[in-house]
């Protein structure tokens, strides 16, 4: 067996909090690798061409203005968290990933 699939068995064994809180610890993770690559990329010079380009192309014209977002508006994931919270503060217990398809697939009939 390898350490993924070893790995995978583990994590099927999980209770919905525990799932989520190994989920929010792995898209955290990815943010920081995320944040230290384009560091690294960035320090090392390797985007130095494309923000030059970037400057050249703004000064020819060819750039336009970039939509605001409203940040008052929370996001699709905010929502979901906030969402989560309020079930999990409620005591229902949270649908696992299979009870999870179930309850979708009979929605579709």
């Amino acid at each position: 067996m390898t350490k993924v699939q070893a790995l995978e068995e583990e994590i099927k064994a999980l209770s919905p909090d525990e799932l989520a809180e190994l989920r929010e610890w792995l898209l955290e993770r990815e943010d920081d690798e995320w944040d230290r690559q384009i560091a690294h990329d960035a320090a090392s010079g390797k985007l130095d061409q494309l923000f030059e380009k970037s400057i050249a192309d703004h000064e020819a014209g060819k750039s336009r203005e970039m939509l605001s977002i409203d940040t008052s508006v929370p996001t699709a994931g905010e929502r979901y968290r906030k969402l989560r919270d309020e079930i999990v503060a409620s005591g229902l217990p949270l649908l696992g990933d299979d009870e999870l398809r179930k309850e979708i697939e009979s929605r579709k009939s």
